[in-house]
């Protein structure tokens, strides 16, 4: 769960713990290395790695790869991409080619003076907001798909909301200076609704609740009077978020209102293993990535 005190005040850690070398590894695209014929792979199950049996270069280069591309922040130069296969990252880093690709602040595992160094890191961010070990991206080799997961550490790691995502108990959907995290009921044989309880966590509204009943069928977020919870101010847009019961899906969190976007996005917090899907926007720290999903040509 996200610490967030962490989230608002920073890195849980002071600066003084942390590793003084803390350089951006920054990688151009390049076909993943073909020095040896059998790699090393991983099941996706948690943050422990699963060994797998070795894997041939040409079967890996077979399937996706992910490009990370800054678009917004001051950390790394806009328009750096950096390249991930299903080994890890493609060039540099921890060379571990377990599946598991690491982002945070520190640079090596803290050890003695006479241990040798080794990297905890695979790309490296010098954003005070980011955790020695942030988050990871993993590749499910079964599912040949990649998952993202926030490890509670810095301000969290968030996925922007740019399409209608169905609401899981637990989720915290962020906006503005707010973090509200949503609890639905789940249908029983003598209830077959699914009411749902919205709780601020901090943010103008800290520790207010709101609960709705499916009968209520939209819940607007914004600055309108229409708004079934209203802000004032001018932080967030007219109709910030929109929450719908629907039939088939049950509660549904959308971005704006009635086909328009908000001014500055709603965004979803990765706790648990979320799939990263093609031109996801993910918030780490205070950089912006846009996620790309491809194939190697031939």
């Amino acid at each position: 769960m996200l610490n967030f005190k962490a989230f608002l005040f920073g890195c849980c850690q002071s600066e003084a713990n942390r590793a003084e070398d803390k350089n951006i590894i920054i990688t151009e695209p390049k076909k993943p290395s073909q020095d040896s014929s059998m790699l090393g792979a991983t099941t996706v199950t948690d943050r422990n790695v699963t060994k797998t049996p070795k894997r041939a270069s040409e079967e890996v280069k077979k399937e996706p790869y992910l490009i990370l591309k800054a678009i917004e922040g001051n950390v790394i130069p806009l328009d750096t991409e950096i390249k991930i296969n299903p080994l890890g990252l493609a060039d540099g880093g921890r060379k571990k080619q377990d599946g598991i690709t690491y982002i945070g602040c520190q640079k090596y595992i803290l050890a003695g003076k006479n241990a040798e160094q080794q990297l905890y890191n695979d790309i490296l961010l010098n954003d005070a907001s980011v955790g020695d070990q942030h988050c990871m991206i993993k590749y499910d080799q079964t599912q040949k798909k990649y998952f993202l997961k926030d490890l509670g550490e810095g301000s969290g790691t968030f996925v922007k909301i740019d399409q209608e995502i169905p609401l899981k108990p637990g989720y915290i959907i962020s906006f503005g200076d707010s973090h509200m995290v949503a609890t639905v009921e789940a249908p029983s044989r003598v209830k077959q609704s699914s009411d749902i309880m919205l709780k601020f966590l901090d943010g103008p509204k800290s520790d207010e609740v709101y609960t709705f009943k499916t009968e209520d069928k939209v819940i607007k977020v914004g600055r309108m009077s229409d708004c079934e919870i209203k802000f004032d101010g001018n932080s967030l847009s007219r109709y910030q978020l929109t929450i719908e019961y629907k039939e088939d899906k049950g509660w549904v969190v959308i971005d704006g209102y009635n086909g328009k976007q908000s001014t500055n996005g709603t965004w979803l917090y990765v706790e648990g293993l979320h799939e990263i899907t093609n031109n996801m926007t993910v918030k780490i720290g205070q950089t912006l990535f846009k996620l790309t999903l491809a194939m190697e040509d031939g």
